[in-house]
């Protein structure tokens, strides 16, 4: 039974298999107007309940296959009002004409997800979309933040030093964790800032990814990682380059505390960068970079437990970073690796 056919007396025409979800996926299949009118009068009609869920996954729908017209439609017609337009729904399908389109109607670029994924009590403060498209994963090469700072107002200098956690997260630790050293230097010449653990994020990142920085392309020699010899493309050279650049060409301190006040040990906060990097089971080159550049594995840090990277490796049982750390100072690279069983390899 159609809902648009008077004939049908006012009854309810939805059924298992004739609803307000089946009627969603036919937008979809068709991706014309009269479809998308068809889903969104007949839910808001029949099924109020469900309506904004199916009005969102339609929008989303739109956007993830760039069907402009419809949502043009949706925003022009009031079944999207733009006010309710996150940055995190935007972020998953962006395009500079879907970012116009929004502009054109009055959307604030600057505006920020009414909560942070970090944290999802909403006591954290979300994120903007030009932090989502400062991750590399995202916004590729960085043109899309590049062109939103550039040309249509994105403001990179969010981040004040206060350390808000009403605030986003500074652009500048997202670009350290995801991001390019030349697009981490395009935001800081037009006044970002970083947060006071941006260091400890991009080791974070690089120690998971099992990143060497000692080497150009941040991998480690393959005689060591049989199976790790691909094309990663380019992820570990880029996460490699931005702790050289983080440390040697912006000097930052390698045994900063990430905080002066103690943090729940859910929130992530391990104390120095190298403490951060023992964690990961396959941080050892990462730790052993970090020790050449003077990283001290005996700091312990604010927040509960109180561990240092000694801790967190015998924790994590990264008995990688372990021999390590107990190594003698000139053998902090070239070591021999071991299993998971502490036994040397080869």
């Amino acid at each position: 039974m159609d809902p648009f056919d008077p004939s049908n007396g006012g009854h309810n025409p939805f059924r298992h298999d004739y609803n307000q979800w089946t009627l969603r996926d036919a937008v979809l299949d068709q991706q014309t107007i009269p479809a998308l009118l068809k889903c969104l009068v007949s839910t808001r009609i029949y099924a109020p309940e469900s309506y904004e869920e199916v009005r969102n996954s339609v929008f989303n729908d739109m956007l993830q296959v760039q069907q402009l017209p419809l949502i043009e439609h949706m925003l022009n017609n009031g079944y999207m009002p733009v006010s309710e337009v996150e940055p995190w729904v935007i972020a998953q399908h962006v395009s500079k004409e879907v970012v116009e389109l929004l502009l054109a109607r009055g959307w604030d670029i600057n505006k920020q997800d009414y909560k942070s994924f970090r944290d999802p009590t909403g006591t954290e403060g979300g994120d903007r979309l030009l932090n989502y498209l400062a991750r590399e994963h995202v916004g590729g090469n960085g043109e899309l933040a590049r062109w939103l700072v550039a040309e249509k107002g994105a403001r990179p200098d969010g981040f004040t030093g206060a350390w808000d956690r009403k605030e986003p997260e500074p652009v500048l630790d997202q670009v350290a964790q995801f991001g390019t050293v030349s697009l981490y230097k395009f935001l800081e010449e037009r006044g970002a800032r970083p947060g006071p653990r941006v260091l400890h994020l991009a080791v974070d990142m690089a120690a998971s990814m099992r990143v060497d920085p000692s080497t150009p392309d941040g991998k480690p020699p393959i005689s060591e990682y049989n199976s790790y010899n691909f094309d990663d493309g380019g992820k570990s050279a880029a996460r490699a380059e931005m702790l050289r650049f983080l440390v040697e060409e912006r000097g930052l301190d390698v045994n900063k505390i990430d905080s002066n006040v103690a943090h729940a040990p859910e929130k992530g906060y391990f104390g120095t960068p190298i403490a951060y990097a023992a964690g990961w089971l396959h941080g050892a080159k990462v730790v052993a970079w970090l020790l050449k550049k003077g990283a001290n594995p005996n700091i312990r840090g604010p927040c509960w437990p109180e561990q240092n990277a000694y801790d967190r490796a015998r924790e994590r049982r990264a008995y990688e970073v372990l021999t390590v750390l107990q190594a003698p100072e000139e053998d902090y690279v070239g070591l021999p690796l071991v299993t998971k069983m502490g036994k040397k390899q080869g």
